[in-house]
């Protein structure tokens, strides 16, 4: 949570030059903790907890390429209030995520597909019956994303034991939960029956809808 925080004062300091979006997000963050601790009705909250074991599950996976092949993810201060503002937020009613979407741009080159990758693995792990979908426009690109979930899971062997990969289907299934992860375009023959959880779409400005 330390980074997390850090991220928003630098923001709001001016420490941390960003773009206008990025300072109306630090913004809202702000608002929406403060209305937390003042306002009684307030219709969610912030867990602190479940936000710091989608952190402490993050930092747990390795990656697989190049130099940083084997070497623990490290979340920047910007990735933590991305992910804290996600996994952090409830609503009290139901306890469910606040936030049920978020469109991330970033440049070419850095790390999307890695940084996405733990978010694909957890709801596959702890979910109950999820299907986690990797989507592109074309198969080969939804396959980025899910080749990088497959080969670091394939380095954990906690995470190795829990889920099967079934290679003729291109699929991860998790037998203990009865969760599957996989990648899915637009150009699949059939979209008949899913019940997606998560979806990591990539490239979405090459999408006509």
């Amino acid at each position: 949570m330390r980074r997390l925080w850090r991220y928003v004062e630098d923001v709001e300091s001016g420490k941390q030059v960003v773009g206008e979006y990025i300072r109306k997000a630090v913004k809202r963050f702000r608002s929406m903790m403060e209305r937390i601790e003042k306002d009684p009705d307030c219709p969610y909250y912030f867990d602190e907890k479940k936000a710091q074991t989608f952190f402490n599950f993050c930092e747990l996976c390795r990656q697989y390429k190049d130099k940083w092949a084997g070497v623990p993810l490290h979340l920047e201060d910007w990735q933590s209030f991305l992910f804290g503002n996600i996994y952090g937020f409830r609503k009290k009613s139901n306890g469910t995520r606040f936030f049920k979407k978020c469109v991330l741009f970033i440049g070419r080159k850095q790390g999307k597909s890695t940084l996405m990758c733990p978010v694909a693995i957890f709801d596959g792990a702890v979910g109950n019956s999820s299907e986690v979908y990797c989507l592109a426009t074309k198969r080969e690109q939804a396959k980025i994303v899910y080749d990088c979930v497959y080969h670091t899971i394939k380095q954990d062997p906690v995470l190795s034991a829990m889920f099967q990969n079934y290679r003729s289907a291109t699929r991860l299934v998790n037998k203990r939960n009865s969760s599957i992860i996989a990648p899915l375009s637009a150009d699949y023959s059939t979209q008949d029956g899913l019940n997606c959880s998560t979806a990591i779409a990539d490239e979405i400005a090459a999408w006509k809808s």
